[in-house]
């Protein structure tokens, strides 16, 4: 189980923000497609574990509301610890293990020549090539978990700092939903409100040694305490259900991050 969990682990691989959410989508079908052709003796296993990367298998569960039974409920998750769990309030609650917003070092191979990326992350410097680590930004996703009962349709929006989409990675349409049983939704942040306090361009791609040593530099200063990572990557996710009876119900959680990047949610 372990060996496979791994392989799934290495296809996924990490995600860095160049250009936005969409392209995290496209990523994670591909990555999906390639999952398929693991161990066929052991594809039933291959394809549950992978479910639960975006799913509520396998996480830190945090109850944001459960009133009664026929109250709304969602739960947030992070990857990768089943055992952890906590019911949160009006106080903030960490998100254990997730690995939330990480700032983290790329390898790079410049072209000698004109100082260009050059996009191989398995190439070998020429004569007068120049090889750094540039300074990346590396999200998370948090899972949400809608559950209820004679719940028949439910509405999701987000701050304009993050996206949503769907468990099949799309990205959710907004207005009512149909409701089918307890649905997961995942939010991501995006790099929008960084991107306009750069100087670099982090979306140059192939981008240039000269213009990744400035982004380097800029990312680390703008990203040292508690409050910057969550005025660039904090966020809020509000989940509407609408139940049989023509009443509806909200919740709305907010997410914040410490200076390590880590998540924190909470009700408001």
């Amino acid at each position: 189980m372990n060996s496979l969990r791994l392989q799934i682990d290495s296809q996924f691989g990490e995600y860095a923000f160049t250009r936005g959410a969409e392209e995290l989508f496209v990523r994670y079908k591909k990555r999906k497609n390639k999952i398929k052709a693991l161990s066929t003796s052991a594809s039933a296993v291959c394809v549950a574990l992978f479910i639960v990367l975006f799913s509520d298998s396998i996480g830190n569960l945090f109850n944001l509301g459960a009133d009664s039974q026929t109250s709304l409920s969602v739960t947030a998750y992070a990857l990768d610890n089943a055992d952890s769990k906590a019911t949160v309030g009006s106080k903030k609650s960490l998100i254990k293990d997730s690995n939330g917003v990480q700032k983290k070092k790329q390898r790079v191979v410049y072209s000698g020549a004109n100082g260009r990326e050059i996009l191989d992350d398995t190439a070998n410097p020429k004569s007068g090539d120049t090889v750094e680590k540039r300074t990346v930004i590396v999200p998370s996703p948090i899972s949400f978990k809608i559950s209820g009962d004679k719940i028949t349709s439910y509405s999701v929006e987000c701050s304009g700092n993050g996206s949503l989409y769907s468990e099949s990675a799309s990205i959710l349409k907004k207005g009512k939903i149909p409701y089918k049983g307890n649905k997961v939704v995942n939010w991501i942040p995006n790099c929008e409100k960084l991107t306009e306090d750069l100087t670099a361009d982090i979306t140059m791609v192939p981008s240039t040694l000269k213009n990744d040593r400035l982004a380097s530099k800029e990312i680390n200063s703008l990203l040292k305490t508690e409050k910057d990572y969550t005025k660039y990557f904090g966020g809020t996710v509000k989940i509407t259900a609408n139940y049989s009876d023509k009443t509806s119900q909200t919740i709305t959680t907010k997410i914040t991050l410490d200076e390590k990047g880590r998540y924190y949610v909470s009700t408001l």
